[in-house]
């Protein structure tokens, strides 16, 4: 089960949220509904269905240009996917509990933990 994300810098948001077993987000326009949901779904796949996929392009649409990270916590392990932008290309960097680490060692570790999964419901809708 996932227990939390975390963002820094995604639509002006940096936030830490922790997550029950179903969880809604309900609020005002503005309070970062859509955020913490394309944050999840970002840190699992990668990118965002229905949006640019290249990672210039995701920092480009949902961060302020320059750097990005979003992550979820799946027991003791805390994943976190980073975008950076050096010289004139946006990079993806990976960690796991915080210590750098290769895309296919993040994968392995993400399978290993049953390859979670969430569903933006505005998205199925």
């Amino acid at each position: 089960m996932i227990a939390k994300i975390t963002a820094t810098g995604i639509k002006g948001l940096t936030f830490e949220q922790s997550l029950g077993q179903l969880t809604l987000f309900m609020g005002p326009n503005g309070s970062g509904k859509s955020a913490r949901s394309q944050s999840l779904i970002l840190a699992l796949l990668g990118y965002i269905p229905g949006a640019q996929k290249t990672n210039a392009e995701i920092l480009e649409s949902f961060g302020d240009g320059k750097k990005m990270g979003v992550g979820f916590q799946v027991g003791a392990t805390l994943f976190e996917r980073g975008y950076v932008l050096h010289k004139e290309s946006v990079q993806q960097a990976y960690k796991l509990n915080g210590k750098k680490v290769s895309a296919k060692e993040f994968n392995t570790q993400l399978g290993a933990v049953g390859a979670p999964t969430a569903i933006d419901v505005a998205a199925f809708m």
